[in-house]
């Protein structure tokens, strides 16, 4: 029987032939005990040639745990903050060429802008959010925790004076002859006071003040009927989101109060026309300061059981809602992005207003 080291000589042979060799060599050296059967469908020549062939595969080298564990802590933060807190860690990691695409995402302005009718408020399109970290560690702010949000739009602006005075005169609203002032250094539910005379001039360039909740639903109704789009009030998840802008700074597009908010009663103890401060990164104007901004959702005293879809929070004290932003009337502490408020529905105050959201396909 042929040899394995004749075998692997046999360079050149055809491989039915070289089979043959084997099988009359077995017959051979048993003397006809054992007679190997072949099986098999080789369609052509086969020939044995010099192997093996050494074949190099060039792999990936392993990715670090640690940089894994970096880019998914900056994903779940999906923030200006995180991006470069990873880049910072790992500028050559394995997903910094992501990080600095989410960067360049967050960094641009909300530059798409619309009016859904000449007269109507300016809206900003605000982008989507694999999900952010909403609230902070302190009283009604907490828990900390993460919400998806949709894209949708915000009004650029606090809807001014000049806009509601053209609902009004549209529909012949109510909107109240009374408002909560602090006169002769008591609160009081003020007769003669209302959004045509908040207790200080305004222009119709301000933000419009001594609104109620109920006031709010009529106007985004009215922008809804006249458009034939879905404008509503928005969540307070959307307020944060858009007020953070991608970032994670202590107000609604800096870490000083002085560039963004009209705030502490500075400003002569009244509104100040809208977009006068700097813009957040988004291009949103006064989400810090000059008036309280209503949202959707009822109040909760703090995050646990909030919804993490971005949706307004349905349950819990409906007779009070979210207010948002801080004013013209408080310190500092009332403008910071995780700052909340609340405020019955039904009370007209000189330092609420409201800013539109709208639904997108």
């Amino acid at each position: 029987m042929p040899s394995l080291a004749e075998l692997q000589a046999a360079q050149g042979v055809e491989i039915e032939q070289l089979l043959r060799k084997v099988q009359q060599g077995v017959k051979k050296s048993t003397k006809g005990v054992q007679e190997p059967w072949k099986y098999g469908s080789l369609d052509g020549d086969f020939y044995l040639i010099q192997g093996p062939v050494n074949i190099t595969v060039n792999q990936s080298p392993a990715r670090d745990p640690a940089d894994t564990e970096a880019w998914e802590a900056a994903k779940r933060a999906n923030s200006l903050t995180g991006y470069k807190t990873y880049l910072k860690a790992f500028p050559k990691g394995s997903y910094a060429a992501a990080a600095k695409i989410a960067l360049g995402y967050l960094k641009k302005p909300g530059s798409t802008t619309f009016k859904d009718c000449p007269d109507c408020p300016e809206m900003v399109v605000i982008p989507p959010a694999g999900s952010f970290q909403m609230g902070s560690n302190d009283g009604d702010k907490k828990p900390v925790h993460s919400v998806s949000i949709r894209s949708f739009a915000l009004g650029k602006t606090e809807v001014t004076r000049g806009q509601f005075a053209a609902f009004v005169s549209a529909t012949g609203h109510n909107a109240g002859n009374s408002c909560w002032t602090l006169t002769g250094g008591k609160w009081a539910d003020t007769a003669d006071r209302n959004w045509r005379n908040p207790g200080f001039t305004q222009s119709d360039n301000d933000p419009v003040a001594c609104i109620n909740w109920d006031d709010a639903q009529t106007y985004v109704r009215w922008m809804s009927q006249k458009t034939a789009k879905t404008y509503r009030l928005p969540s307070e998840a959307e307020w944060e989101y858009a007020c953070r802008a991608g970032a994670n700074q202590t107000y609604c597009g800096s870490d000083n109060v002085d560039s963004v908010a009209v705030y502490g009663r500075k400003s002569g103890d009244k509104t100040l026309p809208v977009a006068g401060k700097q813009a957040n990164a988004w291009g949103l104007y006064d989400m810090s300061g000059n008036v309280w901004e209503w949202t959707q959702d009822c109040w909760n005293e703090n995050y646990n059981g909030a919804p993490s879809d971005g949706s307004a929070w349905m349950s819990g004290n409906c007779g009070q809602r979210a207010v948002r932003g801080g004013s013209w009337f408080n310190e500092p502490w009332g403008a910071r992005a995780a700052n909340r408020g609340r405020s019955v529905t039904a009370f007209r105050n000189y330092f609420s207003g409201l800013r539109l959201a709208r639904m997108l396909p």
